[in-house]
């Protein structure tokens, strides 16, 4: 919760959806996102491995979230 508030955060703070192309970015953090998840199914991670990949599971979500909202209105 505390990563995707962050997330939440910096991405309006350097306003990256206002920048780039709302889909390329959706695109390339969503594979982000997709590649810090599945990482937490190995079976030799530790506790604080753990932790660091939820954050930027959570972290990546966010703009995903927020980027669909904006793509979504886009096309309303």
């Amino acid at each position: 919760m505390f990563s995707f508030i962050i997330g939440t955060l910096l991405f309006a703070l350097f306003t990256i959806s206002d920048r780039f192309s709302p889909s390329k970015v959706f695109f390339f953090y969503a594979i982000f996102g997709a590649v810090f998840n599945a990482s937490l199914i190995f079976e030799n991670n530790s506790f604080i491995n753990l932790l660091v990949l939820s954050f930027l599971t959570g972290f990546f979500l966010a703009e995903i979230y927020s980027l669909g909202m904006k793509i979504a209105t886009d096309y309303y």
